[in-house]
């Protein structure tokens, strides 16, 4: 229990730094997903949940990463695809250096992956929803592009064959242009945005997206978190009416899960991660 409340604790620290340096450069975030809940319906972390999520415009996320480029704490690290090619993943992260929270099987990846909060770009879908398919392949070539150094670690264990020869494939591509294709993909993405911004999406859940009304995020309140204040989209009754239904009904104790108690996953708040994919 100290080790969870601890992770807890640590998130939250992360959040603050985070806070400060949206509030210092005018760049708006929303608390999300679970961590959104817990502040309507605990104010503070659901007591059985261990994350932290928030989401910005994809134009802020980029925004808020120049900014962490210049007021980011020395303590903390920023990792992003432009600022580490061993980055798996589409989305950025703010995180406590000196600390190691990563997936066991995949501590041999040199990317930094300490104790974080997770930042989630929102995306305007295109205002002729007919667009909208070819919009969602679009964000999945991206995010294949993005995962090439998870697809070469999982190479080895991958069943299918034909999976085998498209990570293969993608292994041999070399790191700057694969880079490259990345970031024009997002490009293409930013510029085939909506110019109503009438629906935002969402798509750190998979291939299809979460898709909101703008109208939930027009504005900010201020939500009680863990005895501080930070940001929520003023349609959060919407929003999370939309991701889970009657939120205010806690889950059963069978689908209550947390970081601290999965054995795949490595936590340790004193050991830097690079210690840990450095041997």
């Amino acid at each position: 229990m100290e080790t969870f409340r601890e992770l807890q604790l640590t998130q939250l620290q992360v959040l603050k730094e985070m806070d400060r340096i949206c509030k210092k450069n005018d760049i708006t975030y929303y608390l999300a997903w679970g961590s959104l809940l817990g502040a309507v319906r605990h104010q503070g972390f659901i007591p059985w949940d261990d994350d932290v999520d928030v989401c910005m415009s994809i134009e802020d996320m980029l925004r808020f990463e120049e900014a962490c480029r210049r007021d980011l704490g020395e303590e903390f690290y920023y990792l992003s695809r432009s600022q580490n090619k061993y980055n798996y993943i589409f989305w950025h992260r703010i995180g406590l250096k000196g600390t190691t929270c990563n997936i066991r099987e995949r501590l041999d990846l040199p990317s930094d992956n300490g104790i974080c909060i997770d930042i989630f770009p929102l995306f305007a879908l295109p205002d002729d929803k007919s667009q909208w398919p070819a919009y969602h392949r679009l964000m999945k070539r991206y995010q294949l592009l993005c995962e090439k150094y998870l697809h070469v670690h999982t190479l080895k264990r991958e069943p299918s064959l034909v999976g085998k020869c498209k990570k293969m494939v993608h292994a041999l591509v070399p790191d700057r242009l694969n880079l490259r294709w990345s970031q024009k993909a997002l490009s293409k993405l930013i510029n085939l945005q909506g110019k109503t911004r009438t629906y935002l999406a969402d798509y750190s859940t998979g291939s299809l997206p979460a898709v909101f009304s703008s109208e939930i995020f027009e504005t900010t309140v201020e939500l009680p978190f863990e005895g501080v204040s930070f940001p929520a989209p003023v349609g959060y009754d919407e929003y999370l009416k939309t991701t889970y239904g009657d939120y205010m009904t806690p889950p059963p104790l069978a689908e209550r899960a947390n970081h601290c108690e999965r054995n795949d996953i490595l936590i340790d708040f004193h050991k830097p991660y690079r210690e840990f994919w450095a041997k």
